[in-house]
This record gives C-alpha cells, structure tokens and sequence, in this order.
C-alpha cells in the first residue's frame, strides 16, 4: 500500500509530504522541549531579566509594567522575550527578558537596585545616540510647531563599519543600564 501511494504521489508530491512531516516535527519538538521548564517552581514575578554577563536579577516595577502591557500584532516596541536563556538578541548580545522557569536552576537570580526606575528616568537619554556614534549628520528644522530631526549617514563608513559603531554604543549603553541595576552599587554615579 505505501508504494502505490508513493507512486501516485510523484516526486513533487513526495517533497511536499516530507516537508510537512519535517515541520510537524519541528513543531511538537518547539512545544513540548524548548516550551518546557528547566528552574522549580519558585515565587516571583514570570519574567526576569538575562545581563550581558548571563547573571539573572529581578525585573524593576516599571519593566513589569511594560512586560505587561498589550502591543498590537507586530508592534516594534514590544518587550524582546528571549526562548531559551542561551539566546542572543539580533546583534549577539545575551541580555534580555526571559521567562523565570526557563533559567537553568544553578544561576541565582539577583534583586534588582530598588531605585532603578528611578536612575534610568534621571538619565543620561540620549534618542539618538547610536546615530552620534555612527557619526550620522543631523538636519533639524521645524515644520509648523514641530521639530524633525533626521538623520544621514557618514558617506566615508561602510555600511558594516556604521552598524560596528552603533553596535559598540548600545553594548556600552547596556552596561550602564546594568551598573545602575545592581542592588550594591549605590554610591556609583555616571
């Protein structure tokens, strides 16, 4: 019986089957293998926050607070979930959100500063700092009561020496974000 259905399939017909074999697979694996817990049930709050350095703390009150707040379809301003705690962000870094069951169980997750919201909220903010460290040129005028601000690449970059430059300034701006986290360190200024 399989080899008249398989010679009724074809060859087209044959790819298609196994393609659709292949992603059942790949399906069942995602749900019941990386959807799986790896850390006890503890108490907490369902999301924590990975550092540059895979060291785990607490999520803040205000990154609660936007973890969870509702985001239509592909709302770029959503909060990045990592998978799996070995995820990296689209330009290679750990850090980032991830589910507290999903850290592995000998990675102590640490409190984060109690004055956090507040340290960020005081700056420094730079909106565009990547473009300043690319050395992008900036046109500001003012259209009615509207300031625009636009931006315009170094002509004397390559599009990868550009990306390198703003790539550097985030990875530094992620690690005064982490400094300012730390419960220690509460004399450190920036």
């Amino acid at each position: 019986m399989l080899e008249s259905l398989l010679k009724g399939l074809g060859l087209i017909g044959l790819l298609i089957l196994t393609g659709i074999v292949v992603l059942a697979i790949r399906a069942a694996y995602e749900l019941l293998w990386l959807g799986r817990s790896v850390r006890p049930d503890e108490e907490g709050f369902k999301y924590v926050y990975v550092n540059l350095d895979g060291s785990v703390r607490e999520v803040s009150p205000a990154e609660r607070e936007y973890l969870l707040a509702e985001f239509e379809g592909f709302d770029s301003g959503r909060p990045y979930i990592k998978t799996f705690y070995e995820s990296l962000t689209p330009r290679g870094f750990r850090s980032g959100f991830i589910e507290r069951r999903k850290v592995w169980p000998g990675i102590p997750i640490q409190p984060v500063h109690p004055d956090y919201d507040a340290r960020v909220a005081q700056g420094p903010h730079d909106t565009y700092g990547e473009e300043r460290a690319a050395g992008d040129r900036f046109l500001v005028y003012r259209d009615g009561p509207f300031q625009v601000v636009e931006t315009e690449p170094d002509p004397n970059l390559t599009h990868q020496e550009r990306l390198d430059r703003m790539k550097a300034y985030a990875l530094r701006e992620q690690l005064r974000l982490e400094a300012r986290a730390k419960p220690e360190d509460h004399t450190q200024s920036d």
